[in-house]
């Protein structure tokens, strides 16, 4: 349990990463892109299939007879449990902000192809021509 919930930082590295360069570098830096795909693969791999499989089986194997656990109450075990659910819900919550931010940097990114881009912010701003 322990080890899966370490594991579940990997994805920090790549989102300390995304924060420090976006500011600096851009959202249209390769590197920036590279950080944030990097983040959403380690996120979705790591925090959310790792930590829903985590739950689920911790889950399973604190109610197993004989215990598992030895010299843990059951009680305690039980405590656990609705805390790791809830981590889970808030995995996939986080998950349909960063997937909407996935959908938005590949919307850009196309936007950016045609030539329609706006700034930093992916956003399609065109200057307005002055009268003459």
């Amino acid at each position: 349990l322990a080890g899966w919930l370490l594991i579940m930082e990997f994805s920090t590295i790549w989102l300390n990463g995304f924060s420090f360069f976006r500011n600096r570098l851009g959202y249209d830096s390769l590197m920036v892109k590279a950080f944030f795909l990097l983040f959403a693969l380690s996120f979705f791999f790591c925090r959310l299939f790792g930590t829903t499989y985590i739950a689920c089986y911790f889950t399973w194997v604190a109610f197993q007879e004989p215990l598992t656990f030895r010299g843990v109450a059951r009680w305690h075990l039980a405590l656990l449990v609705p805390f790791l659910l809830a981590a889970v819900v808030l995995q996939f919550f986080w998950a349909y902000g960063i997937g909407k931010k996935v959908l938005k940097v590949a919307a850009a990114g196309a936007a950016n192809a045609e030539g329609e881009s706006g700034g930093p912010t992916g956003g399609a701003v065109k200057k307005k021509d002055k009268p003459a």
